[in-house]
Order: structure tokens, then sequence, then C-alpha cells
């Protein structure tokens, strides 16, 4: 969950970096590719942790997580998963991000379909549909629609030569990716809001290359004055009249400074590396390994053998998992740093299940300090010895994961925590 909430985090930072800095610069191909990066570079900032360090953090042999509460109830964190809000809250979210995007594919489907009429017209591998209830050309990949009214008239041409360039550029994939992102980022208005900068974008482009080379340019100004009320309602096509008129004019005749823009997209570099810089760090959060020396202890026979992530059976504790609960009710305690703070999270221990069975080199891969950290690494130095996992048939050694993870109920919060909540 922590890594979706950073993933929109990420993406209003960027949207906003756009928005203040390069939203008013006429280097539209270059705005066009930022927002096209935009989502994107989101998920691999809010997932670079997972990306660089899961084959390093984890070993891939993990129990399922068993809960501890204060009162030393052990249950596997399967069962607690069900009444976990967060995980209903990400069915929901997930669920709502499915409808949007089957709903996405319906009306693109159902657009297409539509536009396949008898009365298209091919030019230049473009096919052309007029027809009188259209009262704005618009275009979609290759198809575009134009007034029937209009035909055979120099309006006609400029309309034809604008949709031409949307369609040559392919803007119309530009929207249909950034819809497919935003159908499952919907809870996050700034992924409509970049499909609406996107369409300026794409109309800039259109009136830049329409207006390329044209000596007298009052014609395609008066052109736009003409259509400027007909907005077509459908959100996912390239529409002749979807910007104000004002902004667009002042767009075409804009002249950018090139060393003042050199030294504005030059500011990317840092602050995609201050983003990545902080998303690296924040493994550390609640996160670091923290080593303990003191239990690194292993068998002169065993230390260089090779050690497996990945067996063709796991370790397993001797009884099965619920004679690992029944040790760890036995055993563990709740700090009574971690219940006076009300310190909560996930601990996880790893070690390595030798040959013979036993445990060695323990750590933390990821802890949550207030003494949660070594009351782990004290519950697994008391293990005995653990049924060895199988590779080919083999006893081998194989480092292992056992997420603990403490969680304090209300009623057993004390009382200025309670008031606190």
């Amino acid at each position: 969950m922590n890594n979706l909430i950073m993933l929109h985090i990420y993406l209003i930072i960027m949207y906003l970096i756009y928005k203040y800095l390069y939203s008013n610069s006429t280097h539209f191909v270059a705005n066009r590719i930022f927002l096209w990066l935009i989502a994107p570079g989101a998920i691999l900032l809010a997932y670079i942790p997972r990306l660089f360090h899961s084959g390093q953090m984890f070993a891939k042999v993990m129990l399922p997580a068993f809960v501890i509460h204060p009162g030393h109830s052990i249950l596997p964190d399967i069962l607690a998963e069900e009444t976990d809000h967060f995980h209903i809250l990400k069915i929901i979210y997930f669920s709502v991000a499915a409808i949007l995007f089957f709903r996405l594919l319906w009306r693109h489907f159902r657009l297409i379909s539509s536009l396949q009429t008898e009365k298209i017209e091919k030019q230049e591998g473009i096919y052309i549909i007029r027809d009188s209830g259209v009262r704005a050309p618009y275009s979609y990949f290759r198809y575009l629609m134009l007034p029937a009214e209009t035909a055979g008239t120099e309006a006609e041409k400029l309309m034809i030569a604008h949709e031409k360039a949307h369609i040559i550029q392919r803007h119309s994939l530009d929207i249909l990716w950034l819809n497919i992102l935003a159908a499952f980022m919907w809870i996050n208005p700034v992924s409509w809001l970049i499909i609406k900068e996107m369409k300026k974008i794409h109309e800039y482009l259109a009136d830049q290359n329409t207006i390329a080379g044209m000596p007298d340019k009052r014609a395609y100004y008066q052109l736009l004055f003409s259509q400027y009320l007909n907005i077509s309602p459908i959100g996912f096509i390239n529409t002749f009249s979807y910007l104000p008129l004002k902004k667009r004019m002042i767009m075409m005749k804009k002249k950018e400074d090139l060393k003042r823009s050199f030294w504005r997209y030059a500011l990317l570099l840092p602050f995609t590396l201050i983003l990545a810089g902080f998303s690296y760090a924040g493994r550390n959060m609640n996160g670091s390994p923290v080593p303990y020396n003191e239990f690194q202890k292993v068998s002169p026979l065993s230390q260089n053998e090779k050690v497996y992530t990945k067996v063709d059976e796991p370790p397993r504790y001797i009884g099965g998992n619920e004679a690992l609960m029944a040790f760890l009710s036995n055993n563990i305690k709740y700090p009574r740093q971690a219940r006076k703070k009300g310190t909560e999270g996930t601990v996880f221990i790893q070690f390595i299940v030798e040959k013979d069975g036993k445990v060695s080199n323990i750590e933390v891969k990821r802890g949550i300090g207030d003494g949660c950290d070594q009351e782990g690494i004290r519950v697994v130095k008391l293990m005995k010895k653990w049924i060895p996992g199988k590779k080919e048939g083999k006893n081998v050694r194989t480092k292992f994961i056992l997420p603990l993870k403490f969680v304090i109920k209300k009623n057993e919060l004390p009382k200025d925590k309670k008031s606190a909540k």
C-alpha cells in the first residue's frame, strides 16, 4: 500500500513540475514526451526500492507474517488480512480501476465500429467521413470526421490539414495511453489533468503544422473563431476547437528564448535525481537492514557452501506452522517501549537454516525499532532445529524470512494513546 501512496505523491510532484516550468513553453514535442513519461516515471520512482532491493532485501523463501498482540495472541496474517482495512481499500481501488479500464475499451471499440460506414473516402491512408450530424471536425487514429456542409470549401481544406497533423503524429495513441493510465490511477485527479494538458499540446502541434509556410494566416484564425463553440462531447478524440481560442493564438505567435529554454529543461536532471534519491533513501525508513553481528556465527564446515534462496522443498518448522505459532505464543513478548509508544509494523527476520536444521546468520532485514527488532532476534535465537530445505533431494543451506507483525488493538493501547487516537 505504501508504494501505491508514493506513486500518487510522485505523480502530483511531477505534474506540478510540468505545470509551473514547462506548460507555457513552445517546445511542444519535448512537452509531449514529458507528459507521456509522467505516469511511468512516477511508477518507477515509487517502486525503486523494490526494483533494486527485492532480490537482496528478502529471501524468496518466506513464511506468512505472524501477528503479535500485547496479549500474546499469535495468528497468521492471512487471517488478520481479512479484517485489514487496507486490504479492503485495495480491493475497492483495483475493482474501480478494472471497471474504468473495460469501460474505456468498450468506448474505443464502439467508436471504431461506428466510424466504419459506407461513406468513407480514403485519402493518403486516412479515412475521411462527411456527416451532416457533425458540428466540428474531429479525428481518431486514421478516421477523420468532417461536417458535410463544408465539403469542397477552403475551410474544409484547413480542417483536413489540421486533423491530418493529429493523425500523422499519432495523437490518438497518446490519449488512449493516458486514459488507460488514468483508469488505473483514477483516484488521483492529476491523472485526468495530464490528459487535459496533452490535448493542449496536440492542438498546439496541429496549429503549428497547419500554419507552417502559410503566408496569410487570417483564414485559419477566422476558421478557429467560427468553430470555437462546436466542441464534441467525446472525451478521447482530437477536436478541431478543443482549446480556448486566446491561448491557441498566443502559442501560435509566441517565440521562445532558446537560452532560457535550455536552462529550464536542464532543471529536469536535478529534479529527477532528487526524486530518485528520495525514493532510494526511503527504503531506510523503517526498512534498513539492522545487523546483529553477535548472532552471525556460522559453522566453519558450512560457511563456504552455497546458500540457496530458492529450493525444491523449503525449510519447515518441526510440527508445521501450528507448532511455530505455539512456540511464538509461548516465547515472544510485545516490547514495553513499543507498547508504550504505540509502535506497530512488521519486522522481517532473515536467517539461514543449515543443512542440519540449525538456525544461523540471524539478522533483521527490515525493522520498526523500539525493541521489536531485538525481540524478533531473541525469539529466533531460541528456536530448535528446523527440517532443512532440499534441492535435488539433498539438504541445502537455505536463506529464510520470518515476518513478525506487531499490532496493538485500540483496547490494548495506553490511556494517553487511546485519547490521542
